[in-house]
């Protein structure tokens, strides 16, 4: 990162070289903490209502951290107002744009103090961010920290809509010139751009998501810190941990931008989106495949939850200490964002859970547990069987008339035969199989050994190969005897795991929609937390009971069921355990939702819908793949043995037809 140098020699002379130094300082100055966020700059030409050092607050929201200490470490406050009042009175030359910065941020200066740019102060970023939002709440403006985001956001808008214009412009090409370039026209035909379109369009929204998240996940962060600093006495280190959180979401937006740049090219901007005739869909199409955007957006999901993870630790932990209590951070004390954050991370851990459940019951088996079963498969063997044939023709004799010629002409016959094979296996009954009472033995194909090389059988066999091998028949009555074995231990676990299946399905049902319905109803939305608190009462008593039954003695669990392996009797239901745990901890959550009746229960995104605009694209790509489906363009091609080949004058004219039929388009 190149260093903001201080205009040292300008504060001392006003000769020329001073000058010129001063002026490359600025420069850089300018270049550090505008020209990372270029496009923001030139977004907020294009808007008015904003009040004057607006450019300078998205200069300073979307700093990454470490350049914002850099910048404040090397210039004080006499030099940013000595440049400044250089610049105003023209002893230093700058452009129009870093005149206007100066000026900026001299008045946010003045505005927000010395405090937040050279005062000692755990976090740069977050300090001088605290101070704009403090501002703006004694100013009573509601200024939006994620301004410089949705000015990104409406950027990407732009740029999508000319996307789709220069899409539907390339398929009218077809039309409007026939004698456009051939292969441009048969690749627009087989592979219409909607869905490129549609993969271009999906990545920007997951930068959207991204954009969105990073500053909705700094809200309970920033309230934490705000609401609990004096009241729970918070350390210098648990402040520091709070902070630490939001201050990196600067540097998260410009990562994001710097995708943006990559996808389309360059940087752009309100006044600056890309134009039509830059745009390439094809290519656009692989570089936003290529950028993978979708797990970021996930890894920034996952992200959001360790953050939540760290307020819960640290003020949970200062609320004990305060309090004299041991409940950690109250339910009712967290922020919306929180629990809406915690909502997502329970419904998509809840089948992770259950995954962890079934790792231990579905692959691991009880002692004595093998069965027979008759494996069967059929092997096909090539045939190439050399034969000969009588051919007659007639030809020329030589003295005008014809004659008679018999010859014999050898060829190969290419066919196949098959046999069947079986042998018998061993396979074990599993856990899972014991605790529902019921056996597939087709679900454990893979369990099988190799099958044995195919041989070749009957004259003029060239090969051989195996099909693929199928269960037959097995052994149900050593099957229904490990089953019967297991009742005992059947019935009793059947509760927990009934019991835990329910729950699932009933509190996986709330989700954003239903909940909204629910909320317009007050008996509805009654009866709702009246239906998970009651489900909560029943896990817990059920877990009680669960706790118990996992640290039974070794000689109860011998006597439930005689082949069952200790270990996996515990580690079974320890994972049981953490499942009904999990899910207590997800109604919790919930139910402090529902009483809120907070708007919605996970984060929502707001995301364009280019429906109405990708209509004639999509109808452009269905009407191609009707005509391709529905027409014979077997054209060309002549079948010999099972080989097809190809004219290449008759496929082009066939082509040819196909776009001619839809020329539309």
């Amino acid at each position: 990162m190149v260093r903001f140098i201080l205009f040292l020699s300008a504060l001392v002379s006003l000769n020329a070289g001073a000058k010129t130094d001063c002026a490359a300082d600025m420069h850089q100055l300018y270049n550090d903490l505008y020209g990372h966020s270029a496009s923001a700059m030139k977004s907020l030409d294009s808007k008015t209502g904003y009040f004057y050092w607006g450019r300078a607050r998205v200069a300073l929201e979307s700093t990454p951290n470490d350049k914002l200490e850099a910048i404040f470490k090397t210039m004080s406050k006499a030099d940013l107002e000595q440049t400044y009042w250089n610049v105003k009175t023209g002893v230093t030359k700058v452009s129009k744009e870093e005149e206007a910065m100066v000026e900026e941020l001299w008045h946010m200066v003045d505005d927000l103090g010395e405090k937040p740019f050279w005062g000692e102060v755990p976090d740069r970023g977050f300090a001088i961010r605290e101070a704009m939002r403090a501002h703006d709440a004694k100013l009573e403006f509601s200024g939006d920290p994620a301004y410089a985001a949705q000015l990104t956001d409406q950027a990407l808008a732009k740029t999508e809509m000319e996307t789709i214009a220069r899409a539907l412009a390339e398929h009218k090409r077809n039309a409007k010139n026939p004698n456009s370039k051939w292969y441009d026209r048969v690749v627009r035909f087989f592979s219409p751009h909607h869905d490129k379109v549609e993969e271009v369009l999906a990545t920007d929204n997951s930068l959207r998501q991204r954009m969105q998240l990073m500053y909705r996940a700094d809200e309970p962060a920033l309230e934490a810190q705000a609401k609990y600093k004096e009241p729970l006495n918070l350390t210098k280190d648990e402040l520091g941990k709070i902070q630490s959180l939001a201050s990196d979401t600067a540097g998260k937006l410009a990562g994001v931008r710097n995708e943006i740049t990559d996808l389309y090219g360059r940087e752009i901007s309100l006044n600056q989106p890309l134009r039509e005739a830059d745009i390439r869909v094809r290519e656009l199409a692989k570089k936003a495949k290529a950028l993978n955007s979708e797990s970021k957006a996930n890894e920034l999901g996952l992200e959001s939850e360790r953050d939540m993870d760290v307020i819960d630790e640290v003020i949970g932990k200062a609320w004990n200490r305060e309090k004299g209590v041991k409940t950690g951070m109250p339910l009712p004390e967290k922020h919306d964002t929180h629990l809406q954050i915690r909502n997502s991370q329970y419904r998509r851990e809840t089948p992770e859970r259950r995954a962890a459940y079934l790792g231990v019951t579905e692959p691991r088996s009880p002692k004595a547990a093998d069965y027979n079963v008759e494996t069967e498969w059929t092997v096909t063997v090539q045939h190439e069987e050399p034969k000969t044939r009588t051919v007659t023709r007639t030809e020329s004799d030589g003295d005008g008339g014809t004659k008679t010629v018999v010859e014999t002409e050898h060829y190969t016959d290419y066919y196949t035969t098959s046999y069947g094979m079986s042998r018998t296996d061993v396979l074990k009954v599993r856990y899972e199989e014991a605790l529902r009472n019921g056996v597939n033995p087709s679900d454990h194909m893979d369990d099988l050994p190799a099958l044995p090389p195919a041989q070749t059988r009957g004259a003029y066999a060239v090969s051989a190969s195996n099909g693929s091998p199928s269960i037959g028949s097995y052994d149900a009555s050593r099957v229904n005897s490990v089953l019967q074995q297991a009742s005992g231990a059947r019935a009793r676990e059947d509760e927990f795991r009934g019991q835990i299946a329910h729950a699932t399905s009933l509190i996986d049902g709330i989700t954003n929609e239903s909940y909204k319905a629910i909320k317009e109803k007050p008996a509805a939305l009654k009866e709702t937390l009246k239906a998970i608190e009651a489900e909560k009462a029943k896990l817990e008593t059920m877990r009680a009971d669960l706790a118990s039954y996992q640290t039974t003695p070794s000689a109860s669990i011998k006597s439930q069921w005689t082949n069952d392996v200790e270990k996996d009797f515990r580690d079974r239901n320890q994972q049981m355990v953490t499942r009904f745990d999990h899910m207590i901890n997800r109604i919790d959550h919930l139910a402090e939702q529902v009483r809120r009746q907070t708007p919605v229960l996970e984060i929502e995104y707001s995301l364009p819908d280019y429906a109405p605009q990708m209509a004639e694209l999509k109808q452009i790509r269905d009407k191609n793949k009707k005509i391709i489906k529905t027409t014979a363009w077997t054209a060309g091609t002549a079948a010999t043995a099972g080989t097809a080949i190809y004219n290449k004058d008759a496929i082009i004219s066939t082509i040819n037809d196909l776009m001619g039929s839809n020329r539309g388009y």
